[in-house]
């Protein structure tokens, strides 16, 4: 069945590390949010809906106290979700 969207929790994160390699793309914020979504280590803290054109916090607290402070180097929840509004 084609979808008249992109399900992105379709694509595998081999293909986001591609993008990755590019210096100029690797370490941005699109590329660990995938990359944070892709892991089943977090998958108590954040997932993507099952449609895969969105995700969510499960775990408020996990997600910005070890999550960010791991990807982001950072707890702080107004830099993390003005960088989600920006994304």
């Amino acid at each position: 069945e084609v979808l008249p969207y992109r399900d992105l929790a379709a694509i595998p994160f081999a293909e986001v590390a591609v993008i990755a390699n590019d210096p100029e793309k690797q370490g941005t914020f699109p590329v660990l949010l995938h990359h944070m979504l892709s892991s089943d280590l977090y998958s108590g803290s954040i997932a993507w809906f099952d449609h895969g054109r969105a995700f969510k916090i499960i775990d408020v607290e996990k997600f910005f106290a070890e999550v960010c402070e791991l990807y982001f180097c950072t707890s702080d929840q107004k830099m993390v979700m003005w960088w989600m509004e920006t994304y």
